[in-house]
């Protein structure tokens, strides 16, 4: 029966980011617009002054839209998008977009997550005052804005490097040099930030249980009783706020991607979204689909592993 309920969830939101992304079809005559832009680009006009774009609905045109987008979807290898004069297949060139910035957020998401619990395992272990002191600090840090925090990252990065003649890690993309550690750094940031004020609120949550009490009372050490007790019952809470953590994360990968000059997807829908709302609207599948597949997969073991403690 669950499973019943997840598939009509799935296809419910998968319908519902097909309605959403054809709304441009239902206020513009995006087809006007983009012979408008092949004859601009092609010199064949260049004075735009008498031509105006009205809002308009058109419901035909829409529904027309939807069912158009359902079929291309189906027949996905003959998607095109138009780009410079020209229309393009959409897939490859997709495919290897989407690789990329997802091997960013993947990896920043990790790098994240290992940072969020050494820093929450090494808070718990400190009096209360001390921890205190540190959750202050960890506040203004979530407060800081993300553009702050990468251009502070460049701009030490360029200042050790003015001193040194030593360069740590490429700043930006260019000349066919990748910049790859710098930005997944920047990127994991604020997740592991937000990760470790959710898992310090769980672990200290889990303090205030019995059972550590008990372990106190036995003379088990502080470090034992963190690492194997507290971090083992509190780490699973995690998964309920990674949904939050995910979208906060993709987010400030479409600016990641621009400071850096990264060509993901992110930066790809910005290029070309504009003229090209199927684009746009097969992105935003590309990245929901695996995120709800795997989110859902992970809740279903954990809830599996919880149910299978109690009963223990």
């Amino acid at each position: 029966m669950k499973v019943v309920k997840l598939s009509v969830n799935f296809l419910l939101l998968c319908i519902s980011i097909l309605m959403v992304g054809s709304i441009p079809f239902l206020i513009y005559d995006i087809d006007r617009q983009l012979k408008v832009l092949k004859m601009i680009e092609n010199n064949e006009i260049e004075n735009t002054l008498f031509l105006y774009d009205s809002v308009q609905f058109n419901i035909g045109n829409y529904f027309n839209h939807v069912k158009e987008m359902l079929g291309n979807i189906f027949s996905i290898q003959d998607f095109q998008y138009y780009k410079f004069k020209e229309y393009y297949p959409v897939f490859p060139e997709l495919n290897q977009l989407y690789l990329m910035s997802v091997k960013y957020l993947i990896a920043a998401l990790c790098i994240g997550l290992i940072l969020a619990i050494t820093l929450s395992f090494f808070i718990m272990l400190l009096p209360t005052t001390q921890r205190d002191k540190v959750k202050k600090v960890l506040f203004v840090v979530e407060s800081l804005p993300d553009i702050f925090i990468i251009f502070l990252l460049q701009f030490l990065i360029i200042w050790f490097y003015k001193k040194t003649d030593i360069l740590l890690f490429q700043i930006v993309n260019v000349f066919g040099k990748p910049a790859f550690f710098l930005p997944v750094l920047c990127l994991s940031i604020l997740p592991s930030i937000y990760i470790t004020k959710y898992l310090l609120i769980s672990l200290e949550e889990e303090e205030k249980q019995s059972y550590v009490e008990m372990a106190r009372g036995k003379g088990l050490s502080m470090y034992y009783i963190v690492f194997v007790h507290i971090f083992r019952n509190a780490i699973f809470t995690l998964l309920f706020h990674f949904k939050t953590i995910f979208w906060f994360s993709l987010s400030n990968l479409f600016v990641l991607e621009i400071i850096f000059n990264i060509h993901g997807i992110m930066t790809h829908i910005k290029t070309y979204g504009s003229m090209n709302p199927d684009l746009v609207t097969l992105s935003i599948l590309l990245i929901f689909i695996p995120y709800y597949c795997l989110f859902h997969l992970a809740s279903a073991v954990i809830s599996k592993k919880i149910k299978g403690d109690i009963s223990l």
